[in-house]
This record gives structure tokens, C-alpha cells and sequence, in this order.
């Protein structure tokens, strides 16, 4: 896919707890990704 250059710079500004929150969600579903045994086997357990 082709995009032309853009003539003015966009950024993008977000708030502090914004991107804590997000920062978190992406260290979860890190973890969960790397660990998904243990996740499996604790759900397994609680039901």
C-alpha cells in the first residue's frame, strides 16, 4: 500500500494516566502471553 508524504506533522498527545493505563495493559498481556500455562491451570483451579 502506497501513502504519499504528509505536508504538516500530526502528533498525538495524551494525558499521563492515559498511558499508565496503558503501559499496564500492555505489561499484562505480555505476561499473560509468556505465561499462559499458569493462567490455564488457575482457572482450571477455580472452577
Amino acid at each position: 500500500m502506497y501513502f504519499e508524504d504528509s505536508d504538516k506533522e500530526i502528533t498525538v498527545n495524551a494525558p499521563m494516566d492515559m498511558k499508565l493505563v496503558l503501559s499496564i495493559n500492555g505489561v499484562l498481556i505480555l505476561v499473560v502471553g509468556l505465561f499462559p500455562d499458569f493462567w490455564m491451570k488457575l482457572a482450571l483451579s477455580l472452577f
